[in-house]
């Protein structure tokens, strides 16, 4: 079968890239024609940018101009980023992209892929606090009939929609075939909307943890304690301050050993040689189930803890999230023996919806 699936993989976001990876190569195994669709709305393409303005106070005659000269240099340090290399060759290398790049919702709709199935896909796709959560494209509203139209651990990420939102969502949602989500609060909201559909894990957990370490050349090891925080946490700051251990972070901050801003591959590689992994990602903490590495998860800010919370409720962990310091004080060790136990049926459970939904005979 032909698929294209559709998804943010090119946002220069480990997670993202990986999970788009992921979904590819199972669909591969499975002896299926894959290509993730190369769309790039102007809404997901301005990361190394060097004239965007994105505070509107900024944007205004003359001051846009000292604006951009002022944020130049910066901007031209981070094109020619070692992050940016190494996501653009992540890409290159790893992720089969459809041969044209579409860079609008019009462009789909008048030149659509040619194939027999779409699969929307995984991550924050729809998002409503996010551009593509308000985009047709990522609820498949374009390509002929017949195609099959199927979403696989899609997330709107967060536990309640707008009106507005709803009813946006409930129209667009009529085109597929088979839902799937990727939290149990994605469910109620598809009740909201009158819809039904499963819970399956996220596309990283169908790839099993010999295969991540082998992706990314890395080894099982208890090094030092890996930071991937991108909400400048007080309370992960606090825990730094708080420990004497090695510690390597993702993003700059204060009180580490080193910083390194990688790609994919060497986000792997972090995780898998970290002995303690504290975030507020889901994507870390999805893999640090995955090496069965000890772990904390913090708050995010925002309103989008619901699918961190939704990941370690399906396996038990709840008590792994940290509110303050002082919260891991009581923190017994995780019994990983039952953590695998629930991973292993969650992951049959998906793949067993992922295949039956492209079935051949299944209409």
């Amino acid at each position: 079968m032909k698929i294209y699936t559709v998804t943010c993989h090119d946002v220069y976001n480990a997670g993202a890239s990986l999970q788009a990876f992921a979904l590819e190569r199972y669909l591969q195994s499975k002896g299926h024609d894959v290509r993730i669709l190369d769309y790039k709305p102007d809404y997901l393409s301005s990361h190394y940018s060097l004239t965007g303005v994105n505070n509107p106070l900024y944007d205004k005659p003359i001051i846009r101009t000292l604006y951009i000269l002022a944020k130049l240099p910066g901007r031209l340090k981070r094109k020619n980023s070692r992050k940016k290399a190494e996501f653009d060759q992540f890409k290159k290398e790893y992720l089969l992209c459809s041969d044209r790049i579409y860079s609008s919702y019009e462009e789909l709709v008048n030149d659509p892929p040619e194939c027999d199935a779409l699969i929307a896909g995984s991550d924050q796709i729809w998002n409503p606090l996010f551009n593509n959560g308000k985009d047709p494209s990522f609820f498949l509203q374009f390509g002929n009939d017949e195609i099959r139209r199927i979403s696989y651990a899609a997330s709107f990420a967060v536990d309640g929609l707008s009106d507005d939102d709803a009813e946006r969502m409930k129209e667009w949602l009529k085109v597929f075939d088979h839902i799937s989500v990727r939290e149990q609060s994605g469910i109620r909201i598809l009740k909201q909307l009158s819809y039904e559909g499963e819970v399956v894990c996220d596309p990283v957990f169908l790839l099993d943890a010999e295969k991540w370490l082998k992706l990314a050349n890395a080894q099982r090891e208890d090094k030092r304690i890996f930071i991937y925080d991108f909400d400048h946490s007080s309370v992960i700051q606090e825990l730094v301050n708080s420990m004497n251990d090695e510690i390597i972070s993702y993003f700059p901050m204060s009180g580490v050993t080193s910083v390194d801003e990688s790609g994919p591959l060497g986000f792997l590689r972090n995780l898998a040689s970290a002995k303690l992994i504290i975030s507020n990602s889901f994507h870390a903490t999805a893999f640090a189930l995955l090496f069965n590495k000890p772990f904390y998860v913090v708050e995010r800010q925002e309103k989008i803890n619901m699918r961190l919370y939704d990941l370690l409720n399906s396996v038990g962990l709840d008590d792994r999230i940290v509110r303050s310091a002082h919260d891991i004080e009581t923190m017994k060790p995780i019994d990983w023996k039952k953590v695998n136990q629930h991973l292993k049926l969650i992951i049959e459970r998906s793949k067993i919806y992922l295949n039956e939904a492209l079935k051949e005979n299944n209409i």
